[in-house]
């Protein structure tokens, strides 16, 4: 265990001294990535890792399938608002013209 305790604070000290010399982070990035490209299994790993993060064409049909339920439900509340408005708006004019009539008709008469 000793070994390993060794390698986190030999780990925790190089992170350290990375965020004090970001120049030197770099070239070490630009180091480790140049490895990873020359040997395989560690391209191959890190393509995998990133295969497993990555959206697949099933994750993106559900996406699509909920997000036209979504659309679909907005739609409907749109419509049933529509229709709410075109009802009110009746009404108020049933209201104006059953208040108006009388009237415009006595000033006629």
């Amino acid at each position: 265990m000793g070994g390993v305790s060794a390698l986190v604070a030999l780990i925790e000290q190089l992170l350290r001294e990375m965020d004090e010399n970001p120049e030197a982070a770099e070239k070490l990035v630009r180091r480790l990535s140049l490895g990873v490209v020359r040997d395989s299994t560690a391209a191959a790993l890190v393509l995998e890792a990133l295969l497993e993060k990555a959206a697949t064409r099933e994750d993106l049909e559900k996406l699509e399938e909920r997000l036209e339920r979504r659309i679909g439900e907005v739609s409907r509340r749109i419509d049933n608002l529509t229709k709410w408005i075109v009802g009110l708006l009746a009404t108020i004019w049933a209201t104006l013209a059953a208040i108006l009539i009388p009237i415009a008709l006595s000033m006629l008469g």
